[in-house]
C-alpha cells in the first residue's frame, strides 16, 4: 500500500455459513471495529489470491479460507476459552479415493468445493472439515500436492516435455507458479524432475 493511500476490501460470510460451519446456530450480533490477527491473516492470503486467480490455490483456497474465518467469528461470538469443538468424522477411505481421483481427472480445472462435496453428498462446510479431518489438509493443499507430482511425472516420462507445458497440463498458471509450488513440496526445481523419485498421490 502506497503511503497515504488506504485500501479496503469487503467479503460478506453469510450467517448461515457460519452457523453450517461451526455445526449449531450461532447468534452473531452486531460488533465495533476490532483487530484480530487471525482473521487479518486470513483477508490477507483472500486478497492475495482475489488480486492474482489461480496463482495460489484458486477457488478450493478462497473457499477453505472462507470457511476457517467463519470458525473464528463463531468462537469469537462464544468467547475463545468458552468454545466447544464439534467433532467431524472424516470421509471413508473410499469417498478419500472418489475425491482423488476426480482431482486427478480435472488436473486442469479451478474446481469448487461444491463439486467435491456434490461427490460424496454433503455441504460445502461439512465435506471441508470432514475431508480435513480424513487427510490431514484442506481440500485445495490436497490438490496442490496432485497437481505438484502429477508435473514431476510428465517432466520424468517425457523429457522433451517444456516446463511451461507441464504446468499447464496440470493446472499450473504458469512455470513460475510450478516451480514456487515444487520446491515447496519436492524439493527440487522443475528442472531436477528427471532424477527425482517422485512420491506417490497423497492418501
Amino acid at each position: 500500500m502506497e503511503e497515504g493511500r488506504l485500501d479496503t476490501f469487503h467479503l460478506l460470510i453469510p450467517p448461515s455459513a457460519v452457523d453450517e460451519t461451526m455445526g449449531r446456530p450461532v447468534a452473531l450480533a452486531p460488533a465495533p471495529k476490532f483487530q484480530d490477527p487471525a482473521v487479518a491473516g486470513i483477508l490477507q492470503q483472500i486478497a492475495g489470491e482475489l488480486a492474482s486467480p489461480g496463482r495460489y490455490g484458486g477457488p478450493l483456497l478462497v473457499e477453505s479460507l472462507s470457511n476457517a474465518l467463519s470458525v473464528l467469528l463463531g468462537r469469537r461470538e462464544d468467547g475463545h476459552e468458552q468454545t466447544r469443538r464439534t467433532r467431524v468424522a472424516g470421509l471413508s477411505d473410499r469417498q478419500v479415493a472418489e475425491v482423488r481421483a476426480y482431482l486427478l481427472e480435472n488436473l486442469r480445472r479451478n474446481i469448487r468445493t461444491k463439486e467435491l462435496a456434490g461427490l460424496v453428498h454433503l455441504s460445502s462446510q461439512h465435506f471441508t472439515r470432514a475431508f480435513g479431518a480424513a487427510t490431514g489438509m484442506p481440500p485445495h493443499q490436497f490438490q496442490l500436492r496432485l497437481r505438484v507430482r502429477a508435473a514431476a511425472k510428465l517432466l520424468k516420462q517425457d523429457q522433451d516435455l517444456g516446463i511451461e507445458a507441464a504446468a499447464r497440463q496440470c493446472g499450473f498458471t504458469d512455470r513460475t507458479h510450478l516451480s514456487r509450488a515444487m520446491k515447496r513440496h519436492l524439493g527440487v526445481r522443475p528442472s531436477q524432475a528427471q532424477a527425482l523419485d517422485v512420491p506417490s498421490e497423497a492418501k
